[in-house]
């Protein structure tokens, strides 16, 4: 629970520095804001299943959850800081995911709404799971 609230504030705090950045139109530099976005969330994972006695197959969880939240839940914040629909996608982007959307007539409204759905199922599983 630390860990999911954990990574949607270090996302949503993501997506406004996004955010900001785009109404500036400064270059954003995505492989390495993801790869510090996972270190950092990931670091967490880690800390809590040190400092804890989770299941066995808890940072693997954790590190899904992350991949999870950062794709359900960044785009949308990033929208809603930009004052855009929550299902905008830009047909001017620098993101690898957001070209492969486009190239391919795709929108990755209905993956992120499965994506949550899949969140929230691993959230109930790891809770009722952690004790046995």
């Amino acid at each position: 629970m630390i860990t999911l609230f954990f990574n949607l504030l270090v996302t949503i705090i993501h997506a406004y520095l996004d955010a900001e950045k785009i109404k500036k139109n400064e270059y954003i530099d995505h492989f390495w804001r993801s790869v510090v976005y996972f270190f950092v969330c990931f670091s967490a994972v880690v800390s809590i299943d040190l400092l804890s006695e989770q299941f066995d197959l808890y940072p693997f969880v954790g590190l899904l959850m992350i991949v999870y939240v950062r794709f359900v839940v960044f785009d949308l914040m990033l929208n809603y800081f930009r004052n855009l629909p929550l299902n905008y996608t830009s047909i001017k982007t620098g993101s690898t995911i957001d070209k492969f959307f486009m190239k391919n007539n795709f929108n990755p409204f209905i993956l992120k709404v499965i994506g949550l759905i899949l969140l929230l199922a691993m959230y109930v599983i790891s809770f009722f799971t952690k004790y046995y």
